[in-house]
């Protein structure tokens, strides 16, 4: 079960699929918009070489992780918006935003290689959809046990529906979607 962010990581995602010896199930959650999107692109050398699929992508903006204060653990297209928003309000070098591109099996030595570098840094989990519809059920427990802390959600709440239903809605709720995460 994964949720690439880049075209390379899709690609090298799919082609460790097909070089399986065994049939194996993928389920992608990869959404159109990405396909667009200015900012989901991957330089030719993430294609060639020895590079391969990654689960987990550090931020690699990051040079002095001790001067981290807040880590956000997302995943999926909602990485994009953190980062725009993180440069916005000038946190770069003070946030950092790590994505978890296969949810399952679940990254752990990857996610537990990283945060140990941010020991001083408050963890979140954040997602776009409603609590009651993301990922946030699943990943808690894992992540909440590679970082030896509680992780706080930063989100929507729960609600039965996937969407308000009216755009100019929807965009105020993004607004409060990213004042929670860099609160």
């Amino acid at each position: 079960v994964a949720n690439a962010t880049t075209p390379a990581n899709l690609f090298h995602l799919l082609r460790r699929q097909l070089k399986l010896n065994y049939r194996k199930p993928l389920i992608l959650f990869t959404p159109k918009s990405l396909l667009r999107h200015p900012e989901a692109k991957s330089s030719l050398e993430e294609f060639i070489g020895d590079t391969m699929f990654k689960p987990y992508i550090e931020d690699v903006s990051i040079t002095k992780p001790e001067s981290v204060e807040m880590v956000i653990l997302c995943c999926g297209k909602v990485f994009y918006e953190l980062r725009k928003e993180r440069a916005k309000r000038k946190l770069d070098g003070k946030v950092a935003i790590c994505r978890i591109e296969q949810v399952f099996p679940f990254p752990y030595s990857d996610l537990r290689k990283d945060m140990s570098q941010y020991t001083k840094a408050d963890v979140f989990w954040a997602q776009e959809e409603h609590k009651n519809q993301g990922w946030w059920d699943f990943v808690n427990s894992r992540v909440a046990g590679v970082v030896g802390r509680p992780v706080e959600y930063r989100g929507r709440a729960p609600a039965a529906a996937p969407s308000s239903g009216s755009k100019l809605i929807h965009e105020e709720e993004h607004e409060i979607f990213m004042n929670k995460c860099f609160s």
